[in-house]
């Protein structure tokens, strides 16, 4: 099929560049792009800002939060991703009523836990190892504003509204960039005050995204429990998928502060953050590859969305691989110039951590196309697999080799996972080849 693409004629490849799809999934591109420069950016003003021990609590502050934001991900987001394409009008506003009630209760709940850790560190805990919590009032404002941001963003990408999305947040994103150079220039950015601008921030591009478009949001008693349910269908795997990702990922930076120090722990999460640098581009392809995804298999279509995985892996590989090269060949110059000479022996960690992001780059259309499919489960078993490795091996990487302990430990993890996803994608089109034949 990819060499079908290759092989195109000059009028059909035309059409495919001007194609309205083609259009709107660059506009995601840049919008996305921009705010997760503006992350990126952050990183690396606070890192060279302050000390390498207030740059693993950022950090970690935010693996916290995403780790957090995952569980409404699995239980909200995903399934509206999928089963929005599948409604019109009023059923389609009560579902959206149903998700944006459903996005309150969990920011309540979630709330009410990281309180609840604040005030027990208060009373019974007094090790540095949980300053992290003493923040907790500022990180329940900051995680209510992303939540809802990306919510409300998440249903206009769904229903292919990408015009309506892009404007605000991009305004925000060149708002946020501005305000932190300017902290960064006057030389008082710090960890608390750029929670409070992202969280100032998110929460205006939210509130403009509902008031454009309240009227498309009906709330239906009657209906709304059976939405619930019809969301946990699909989301209790991918609510397992996040604890397990949280175990092959994103426990990374908590176990080397647990097997090191926090020094170790910013010197990782540099190296992670430049590894992540094409990043904009997966996520915004995520962003819209999987709502057009589920447009493309709403006729339940295998052949088309397996034409739409190909394009997108077969489009977006050189870029991965590019910066993969740049990254071997001039790691500890990257390394230095981004985050100055306090890094600058980080070069080889930097490397191994280019290579496990390379991996999840490249397939990263695959996991869509599972999505679509509804094979959320294959995608958990993905991810405990890869928790698994991580979990198990890492007392012995981390303990006999610090961090290029974890750089190998990562691209073993990530491995792992991926040919477990490849291996349920085959299964499921030889199930779907043998139900036609």
């Amino acid at each position: 099929m990819v060499n079908n693409f290759l092989l195109m004629p000059q009028s059909k490849i035309y059409k495919f560049l001007k194609s309205p799809a083609l259009k709107q999934g660059m506009v995601v591109l840049v919008d996305q792009g921009l705010m997760s420069m503006v992350t990126f950016i952050t990183g690396v003003l606070i890192a060279r800002a302050s000390s390498k021990e207030e740059y693993a609590l950022y950090m970690l502050g935010w693996s916290l939060l995403l780790a957090i934001k995952g569980i409404h991900e699995a239980l909200v987001n995903l399934p509206f991703t999928v089963y929005a394409p599948r409604l019109s009008g009023i059923k389609l506003k009560y579902y959206q009523g149903s998700a944006l009630l459903l996005t309150l209760v969990f920011c309540v709940f979630a709330g009410t836990l990281l309180f609840s850790a604040d005030y027990f560190n208060a009373r019974y805990i007094t090790t540095r190892y949980f300053e992290l919590i003493e923040m907790s009032p500022l990180l329940v404002f900051l995680l209510t504003a992303v939540v809802f941001r990306d919510f409300l963003r998440n249903v206009l990408l769904a229903q292919l509204q990408v015009w309506a999305s892009v404007g605000i947040n991009g305004f925000i994103s060149i708002i946020v960039i501005a305000s932190i150079a300017y902290l960064f220039y006057v030389q008082q950015l710090t960890p608390s005050k750029t929670y409070l601008l992202f969280a100032t921030a998110f929460s205006v591009a939210a509130l403009a995204m509902f008031v454009a478009r309240y009227s498309h949001y009906k709330l239906d008693r009657r209906v709304f429990f059976l939405h619930i349910l019809k969301n946990w269908k699909l989301g209790k795997w991918a609510l397992l998928g996040n604890f397990a990702y949280i175990g092959s990922r994103m426990s990374f930076p908590w176990l080397i502060l647990y097997f090191l120090d926090y020094k170790a722990v910013a010197m990782y999460s540099a190296c992670l953050a430049l590894a992540l640098a094409p990043a904009p581009l997966l996520r915004g392809t995520g962003a819209y590859i999987l709502p057009r995804m589920s447009h493309g298999y709403k006729d339940r279509s295998n052949k088309n969305l397996m034409r739409l995985l190909w394009k997108s892996i077969l489009l977006l590989c050189p870029i991965y691989l590019l910066w993969l090269v740049i990254g071997v060949f001039f790691s500890d110059e990257l390394m230095t110039l981004v985050y100055s000479e306090k890094f600058n022996d980080a070069g080889f960690l930097f490397i191994l951590l280019l290579i496990m992001t390379t991996i999840d780059f490249v397939f990263a259309p695959l996991t869509n196309s599972l999505q679509v499919l509804e094979q959320t489960k294959a995608i958990t078993i993905s991810l405990i697999i890869g928790a698994l490795v991580t979990l198990i091996l890492s007392p012995y990487f981390i303990k006999e080799y610090g961090l290029y302990g974890v750089g190998v430990l990562a691209i073993l993890s990530m491995t792992a996972t991926i040919a477990y996803r490849i291996l349920a994608l085959i299964m499921n089109n030889l199930r779907q080849n043998t139900i036609k034949g």
